[in-house]
């Protein structure tokens, strides 16, 4: 089973639309496990919060605003 991150919108979750590079061709971004896609995602608050210090960002990303949910084959 794979997995996805999907973020909070004004009108629910949303696949938060994370993609990833092979030979010149972007592709969603799935993860084999759970633990797998919630690292990812507190990597991505990390950074955030990374560039909320270096002056690039006014508001961090909030652990929340995520969720890992399971996908079918074909996504």
């Amino acid at each position: 089973m794979k997995y996805k991150v999907e973020h909070m919108t004004a009108s629910g979750w949303a696949d938060a639309e994370w993609t990833e590079e092979s030979n010149g061709v972007n592709s969603p971004l799935r993860f084999n496990s759970k633990k797998e896609a919630n690292e990812e995602i507190f990597d991505h608050v990390d950074d955030s919060q990374e560039a909320v210090a270096k002056g690039y960002m006014t508001e961090a990303y909030q652990v929340t605003d995520y969720r890992v949910v399971p996908v079918g084959d074909d996504q």
